[in-house]
């Protein structure tokens, strides 16, 4: 997908495309994509298990990925050129390096790992405020640049962040649908192989060269917009799934009811039933065959009577349920 983005015949910024371009050889996300898995009812410790994999080996595949974007893109004529031994040693120093030292502490230190457990809160806000720093500092080193751009080149870099992000939902939906996985399983791999991290992205900004004609800021402002409206468009995915979902569940658990009643009515019915045919006989029960024969009453009169009359017991039970779930449904 980078490939085909940075070679766009559009007339927008150079740096637009190069943004983008990044965002779309980062990694998936950190914390929204299992957020919004769990929200659709998907398969979180597979959320989890993406998160940490492509994370991991972005720091190898980022590397060699965008060089190869970069430098053999027809339309770059910034003279800029990026090393692949270069930016493997600063996302390893940024991005590997952090994580192994973070899991070490947590696993040999008993004192850090009861503080990180006490205290989520402290560690969501720092982490959502230096979130926040990076794209600032990175536009700001850009302010003259960005007030010479276009409110349409704005938005059309706005659109092409939201086509792309459309592209890999239907291209992850559709591989997910021909595998035939599970839905559980789907929801998770739709959502988690569509989004990208922006913290990646930013490092990714951070160790590019600037001593080109290449603006930061520019480059900053598609990963944004792309970030932003990845959110968007599958916070209303998931929230779809989650209806469906809930819909089901519910219908389930109608179904469930309405089965469990009418058990229940047919067996007070039936016990009801074997009560008066105990303490109450009949005329008929109590005549002997030959009487019976006498007053012209077939022997086999008392049994179909029987049968006819839980014929019509059952009949009067399943009215009462469906009464009963009318007047259910009614209330609620």
């Amino acid at each position: 997908m980078a490939f085909l983005v940075i070679e766009l015949p559009l007339h927008v910024p150079y740096e637009f495309l190069v943004g983008i371009a990044i965002f779309c050889v980062t990694p998936t996300t950190l914390t929204s994509g299992v957020i919004l898995t769990k929200e659709a009812y998907g398969k979180i410790a597979l959320a989890l298990t993406f998160t940490v994999i492509t994370n991991i080996i972005a720091v190898f595949t980022v590397p060699v990925s965008l060089p190869l974007v970069f430098n053999v893109s027809s339309v770059n004529t910034t003279g800029v050129k990026l090393e692949t031994t270069d930016m493997l040693m600063q996302l390893s120093l940024t991005i590997l390096l952090p994580l192994i030292v973070g899991k070490c502490l947590q696993e040999f230190s008993l004192k850090v790992r009861n503080f990180v457990k006490s205290n989520p809160k402290i560690f969501k806000f720092t982490s959502c405020c230096l979130l926040f720093l990076i794209p600032w500092t990175k536009i700001s080193t850009s302010v003259d640049d960005l007030k010479a751009v276009s409110v349409g080149n704005l938005f059309l870099a706005m659109a092409i962040g939201l086509a792309v992000h459309i592209v890999f939902l239907t291209f992850n939906y559709c591989c997910a649908s021909l595998l035939k996985i599970p839905l559980a399983e789907k929801k998770a791999m739709v959502i988690m192989c569509s989004e990208k991290t922006l913290p990646v992205a930013f490092t990714v900004v951070g160790i590019l060269p600037t001593d080109g004609e290449l603006s930061i800021g520019l480059i900053s402002i598609p990963i944004i917009t792309s970030h932003f409206f990845q959110l968007v468009t599958d916070a209303a995915v998931a929230q779809r799934w989650a209806n469906l979902y809930e819909a089901e569940i519910e219908k389930e658990t109608d179904d469930e009811v309405e089965e469990e009643i009418y058990e229940t009515v047919c067996t007070q019915r039936r016990e009801t039933f074997t009560e008066l045919t105990v303490n109450t006989p009949t005329s008929t029960s109590i005549l002997t065959d030959q009487q019976q024969g006498e007053k012209g009453i077939h022997p086999s009169t008392s049994s179909s009577g029987s049968t006819a009359y839980n014929e019509r017991e059952g009949s009067m039970a399943l009215n009462e349920v469906r009464f009963e779930k009318a007047c259910w449904l009614n209330i609620f």
